[in-house]
């Protein structure tokens, strides 16, 4: 059992994975396969670099099959809009906010769910059940690939 939640930025793309070690324990792990396939996928959509993460923890033998080569992270970048506020804000958070997160926090939970309206609503009646059809008849859906295998 294996799921992988991919997107693209630019050239690059980004995503996790996930395995289930207990279900392949002692079978061939599939992630290797998926994540070729992911990037010859990519790479017919034009991009250049494809995300593994960091090179740290046991994943570390898992992502040298795949021979990265090892980019500089560009730093981070504040874009600055107030300077007054940018200077006021940073000292109020660590002196006055933080502290007592803790204690807020619950309250800040109940008042973002009431104010955001999660009473769950009831849900709508299913629709009734159409009588089965060929695909590209009115109504039915047909399945297009976005791309070749």
């Amino acid at each position: 059992m294996a799921a992988f939640l991919m997107y693209r930025d630019g050239s690059t793309v980004h995503g996790i994975s996930a395995v289930d070690a207990a279900v392949v324990a002692h079978r061939a792990n599939p992630s290797a396969l998926v994540h070729w396939q992911l990037m010859r996928h990519y790479r017919g959509l034009g991009c250049a670099y494809y995300d593994l993460g960091a090179d740290t923890g046991s994943l570390y033998h898992f992502k040298q099959k795949f021979h990265p080569v090892r980019q500089q992270p560009s730093a981070p970048l504040t874009l600055v809009v107030n300077a007054a506020l940018y200077r006021w804000w940073p000292a109020r958070l660590s002196r006055f906010i933080l502290p007592f997160w803790p204690s807020f926090k619950p309250v800040v939970s109940r008042w973002v769910s009431r104010a955001s309206g999660a009473v769950p609503s009831p849900a709508p009646p299913d629709p009734p059940r159409a009588q089965p059809g060929v695909a590209g008849d009115v109504g039915v859906p047909v399945l297009v690939p976005d791309h070749e295998l």
